[in-house]
């Protein structure tokens, strides 16, 4: 299902977005410890988990779905492969899987030096256990993530498209996310951003409602990853 040399080549050309993103994520951990030790309790949670478990994996999964689908169509590289009978459904799942174990990698990365430093230990809701449960919860975000940037580069033809649909609506939808967060007279707002599927309190307290949020963000993000194989099919094999 897959094709390595594919997967190669996509790494081979984004792994400078790669580093930099991960690099960026390695500062907002250690800017967590050093947060962590000073005991800034009200901010410590923006380094040690929205940037480097939401925000940095989501720009990099946008890039990467930019990169990989929208510009290879741009520049005529997609029509390349295609001429040399890999089957498309075996391009498409090589692509998908790059994308996504790219932001899942991320993930893990924060996580093991977020384990190996206790930098949630500051507020004393946290423990190894909720952390390593909120961070796999993150994995969920991030597939559905991917898979939205993923359809939307699909559609996408060009640069400002995918601006317009595969990059905005995600930092939309996380812009109402954190007005609500921050503003609860606002809490109406929680029910048109799928962000408001992935909360911190409900993985501190262990609720049920962690993982029934996470199992409806895998199944929104599979959908949109189908939605997306249909519309690369639409654009390059119309009837």
């Amino acid at each position: 299902m897959l094709n390595l040399p594919i997967i190669r080549q996509d790494f081979k050309i984004n792994r400078g977005r790669i580093l930099v993103m991960f690099v960026l994520q390695m500062v907002s951990m250690l800017m967590a410890i050093g947060i962590c030790e000073m005991k800034l309790i009200e901010i410590s949670d923006i380094f040690w988990d929205t940037i480097p478990v939401m925000i940095i994996p989501m720009l990099l999964e946008m890039l990467l779905a930019y990169e990989t689908i929208t510009r290879c169509g741009e520049e005529g590289t997609m029509d390349l492969i295609l001429a040399t009978g890999i089957k498309p459904q075996k391009i498409l799942f090589s692509k998908i899987f790059f994308i996504m174990v790219s932001g899942i990698v991320l993930v893990g990365a924060a996580t093991l030096l977020g384990c190996l430093t206790r930098v949630y230990r500051l507020t004393g809701e946290w423990n190894r256990n909720s952390y390593l449960c909120l961070n796999a919860g993150a994995v969920g975000l991030q597939i559905f993530l991917g898979g939205f940037s993923y359809w939307m580069a699909c559609r996408s033809g060009s640069l400002k498209k995918y601006i317009l649909t595969g990059a905005l609506i995600p930092m939309v939808l996380y812009g109402i996310y954190v007005i609500y967060y921050r503003i609860p007279q606002l809490f109406f707002l929680q029910y048109i951003t799928v962000f408001s599927l992935f909360r911190q309190n409900w993985f501190a307290k262990g609720s049920v409602m962690s993982w029934i949020g996470i199992g409806i963000l895998l199944i929104l993000g599979i959908l949109c990853f189908l939605l997306g194989n249909r519309a690369f099919y639409d654009h390059n094999f119309p009837e």
